[in-house]
């Protein structure tokens, strides 16, 4: 799951950092391509080491009612 997250969110936001710093130019989509795949070579780790974490987190602040 933490996998599938960290692609679907890496996408738009290369997009959107890719259009800030350089626009629509004749290399977008080139430049598109390699941020992304930077991206979800980044992401994918962290998600394999954080949402696990985080899990814990979140089941300690969580009130169980059984």
């Amino acid at each position: 799951m933490g996998i599938f997250i960290s692609i679907v969110m890496t996408i738009p936001a290369s997009f959107v950092l890719t259009l800030i710093s350089m626009g629509f130019t004749p290399a977008f989509a080139m430049m598109l391509i390699t941020n992304t795949l930077i991206g979800i070579a980044i992401s994918i780790p962290v998600a394999i080491v954080a949402v696990p974490v985080v899990r814990v987190i979140v089941s300690k602040c969580i009130i169980q009612e059984d």
